[in-house]
């Protein structure tokens, strides 16, 4: 097929939804969210999930859902037990239940030792996405897909490959750690290769209390958000308040456990939330 006119190229997207999650993951696009560990990237994956898998969300931390469908999440990292007792059962939606479809490393056909560089581990997972057809795919975490060098910038571009052409025309959010070692004054990045957060349309900065964004649109650099005690998270929108009034409690010499029961009772939270509050990132 010959190469599209501007005129033409154009109207291939139109009355098509460009976002799935709007500035952040485009259709058909890429996202990578890292964080330290056990902050909660698997936490809020999920959730974006049940947001997905659930049309009847319209919003999931204030910024729309375009795009609604099946949800297929890859997660190698945790046993099947602990993530039903832990994770699992913060999805509420039944819609969502019956939409998010989940792949372990406890699956009696899973492919041993996984790496998807291998033809058959290929095959495993394209399988799935064919009987599945999800509008989004989340790998959770990209470090235990393969068995090759992470700092290897041509390796993890062929495995990011390899996992695009393996996902579409679904959206793909990555899961990944933060790279250690930063020095104070550095700016965080996620672990590995560069050739990743290179080719991603979004990279996604997770601390405690906020997501940083780096994205190719116009969606604001930093979303302010606190996880609620079922471990799902939320928007902070009196961000500024909270933050004036444990200064001031600070400055005032009160204890911390005392601190989180004047925030709690404030603003409505409980004292875990509040005690989230006011820890640093």
């Amino acid at each position: 097929m010959p190469a599209y006119s501007i005129t033409e190229y154009e109207k291939l997207q139109d009355k098509q939804e460009v976002w799935l999650w709007n500035g952040i993951v485009p259709k058909g696009g890429a996202a990578l969210l890292f964080a330290a560990q056990k902050i909660g990237k698997s936490f809020l994956a999920l959730s974006l999930a049940e947001a997905v898998a659930d049309d009847s969300v319209e919003h999931y931390l204030g910024q729309s859902i375009g795009i609604h469908g099946p949800v297929l999440y890859i997660q190698l990292d945790t046993p099947r037990g602990l993530w039903i007792k832990n994770y699992l059962k913060n999805v509420k939606s039944q819609k969502a239940r019956d939409n998010i479809y989940i792949m372990d490393r406890e699956m009696d056909d899973m492919p041993m030792p996984f790496d998807i560089r291998t033809r058959e581990c290929q095959l495993w997972v394209k399988t799935e996405i064919e009987r599945i057809k999800p509008v989004l795919v989340i790998i959770d975490t990209f470090r235990r897909m393969h068995r090759c060098k992470e700092n290897d910038n041509d390796e993890m571009a062929i495995i990011y490959d390899t996992f695009v052409n393996l996902t579409n025309p679904a959206a793909m959010m990555i899961l990944t750690h933060q790279a250690k070692n930063i020095q104070e004054g550095q700016e965080a990045k996620a672990r590995g290769a560069s050739s990743v957060a290179g080719a991603v349309d979004c990279l996604i900065h997770m601390t405690k209390k906020r997501l940083k964004f780096e994205a190719r649109s116009d969606i604001e650099e930093e979303l302010r958000i606190f996880q609620q005690d079922d471990g799902t998270f939320t928007t902070h929108d009196q961000v500024e308040q909270a933050d004036e009034l444990i200064d001031n409690l600070t400055t005032k010499g009160m204890k911390f456990k005392e601190i989180d029961t004047a925030v709690a009772e404030r603003f409505g939270v409980s004292a875990r939330t509040a005690r989230r509050w006011r820890q640093k990132d």
